[in-house]
């Protein structure tokens, strides 16, 4: 095994030295991250590597990596694997030219439908790990095994499994390069604004064959569900909120939510006509989670793709109620971001603000908290247009006296926000009259350090500023 672990520097011309980790779990692993993390041009391959490189390169130019180990290792004697060995090997043997970017993808990729596992993994996680300056040339590769992942033709038993094993071992790949952020900072993703027609007629290309698989109970088909809808999810965040309203079409959105919505379990029941889809008896969490986050990530990114779902009595407020009421702490989290996002990407929609209010006053602790905290964040974060700010005010008034510590703090921080932003800053007070004698009983209590009593003692001031300003 020669290249068990590998921490390397690399020289890129354009912004200086760069350090690059590799922790390889097989001997080719290693090498196949450590190349297609370098295949961009200004990027240098180490020097550590360069004879044992170069030993690897064919006369044609076409790198060959060690994949003799998956052979019967009796056909195989050698007495040392170390690179300087290998080294030593070819020293006397011609040396090829410098093979390509392009020569490795064209080796790397194919490997994807290899049956042995250790393979076909070290192949996924390597261009999983591609450099975003060679996305280009990798799709160039991978086009041709995405449009046949997704053909419908018909076809035996044992081609279709070979099928949908490759658009698994893709679907994990395009994660891989997803979660690495590669998509976002890469310039061959975007087209004209949105993501690149290869991506979108690939994530259709799936939701249609899935669809159809819809009845599949297999553990298979319950991984091909769960990665593909952990895909979509790291795809959409991996890029900035300004971003969200163009990259994807609307009836890409509504027809990918449908389909998740079909896996999230008794959370899609309330859905109505945006859940077309049977539901299944089983409740699978880790399905459900999944699905549920990616329903969040498209119904948030950008402007909804369903206004009239957030019209008053639209379907999706039952739906984020029954998130806000669920006792996953997973799920709970995931409805608040979800609400702070639709009211971020939707501030022309009335309703929405309306609903979240209401809810801080009739809904359950736990929904009523939930949507306050949405309100704190959205209003904290910037200066959200709002018609009816007294609603804003009395509820964060009334939520100033919430027995629960974290809506109590975040309710004062957001009155004292509010009170600047409407009001201005509370002015000094007459010394001498009976208000005089308040502002000093509140800068003894700062100076006796009686916090908790001044903060009563100035919403008390806020409360009945606000008070005489709407009745005025």
């Amino acid at each position: 095994m020669w290249l068990k672990s590998l921490k390397y520097n690399f020289t890129d011309h354009r912004s200086g030295k760069v350090e690059i980790n590799v922790d390889a779990s097989e001997n080719y692993q290693g090498y196949l991250v450590l190349q297609l993390l370098s295949s961009a041009e200004g990027w240098a391959p180490p020097a550590a590597l360069s004879s044992s490189s170069e030993s690897l390169n064919a006369p044609g130019g076409f790198f060959t990596l060690p994949l003799s180990y998956a052979r019967s290792h009796r056909h195989h004697k050698r007495t040392s694997s170390s690179p300087d060995s290998l080294s030593e090997r070819s020293s006397g043997e011609a040396r090829g030219a410098h093979a390509a970017p392009a020569s490795l993808h064209k080796l790397a990729v194919p490997l994807a439908r290899c049956e042995v596992p250790e393979v076909r993994d070290a192949a996924v996680s390597a261009c999983g790990h591609i450099n975003p300056d060679a996305l280009k040339d990798l799709f160039e590769e991978l086009i041709p095994l995405l449009r046949e992942a997704v053909d419908r033709k018909q076809e035996n038993m044992r081609r279709r499994r070979r099928r949908d094993a490759l658009r698994l071992h893709l679907n994990k790949m395009l994660l891989i390069i997803a979660q690495r952020k590669t998509f976002a900072t890469s310039s061959y993703a975007l087209e004209g604004g949105g993501l690149h027609s290869s991506i979108t007629e690939y994530l259709e290309g799936v939701r249609q064959c899935l669809e159809v698989e819809a009845e599949k109970d297999a553990p298979a088909a319950r991984e091909q569900r769960l990665t593909f809808a952990d895909f979509v999810t790291e795809l959409i965040k991996s890029f900035p909120l300004e971003m969200y309203g163009s990259l994807l079409k609307r009836e890409l959105c509504k027809s990918l939510f449908s389909l998740f919505a079909g896996w999230c379990g008794p959370l899609a029941k309330h859905l109505g006509t945006l859940e077309p889809q049977p539901q299944t008896p089983e409740i699978d969490d880790r399905l459900n989670l999944a699905a549920l986050k990616a329903m969040s990530a498209l119904v948030c990114c950008g402007p909804c793709f369903a206004p009239s779902a957030l019209a008053e009595d639209g379907s999706l407020y039952p739906w984020l109620s029954e998130m806000l009421s669920s006792t996953n702490d997973k799920i709970y989290e995931l409805a608040r971001e979800t609400i702070v996002l639709l009211l971020d990407c939707n501030p022309d929609i009335g309703p929405l603000l309306d609903w979240t209010v209401d809810k801080c006053f009739t809904g359950p602790p736990r929904v009523a908290d939930g949507c306050f905290m949405a309100l704190a964040t959205i209003f904290s974060a910037r200066e959200y247009p709002c018609d009816h700010y007294t609603a804003i005010i009395n509820v964060t008034l009334m939520c100033t006296g919430c027995p629960r510590a974290p809506v109590h703090e975040s309710a004062l921080q957001l009155l004292q926000l509010l009170d600047k932003r409407f009001f201005g800053t509370v002015g000094p007070l007459p010394a001498d009259d009976e208000n005089g004698k308040l502002m000093f009983y509140f800068i003894s209590l700062l100076d006796r350090r009686n916090l908790t009593e001044a903060k009563r003692f100035y919403q008390l001031r806020l409360f009945s500023k606000f008070i005489k300003l709407a009745l005025a």
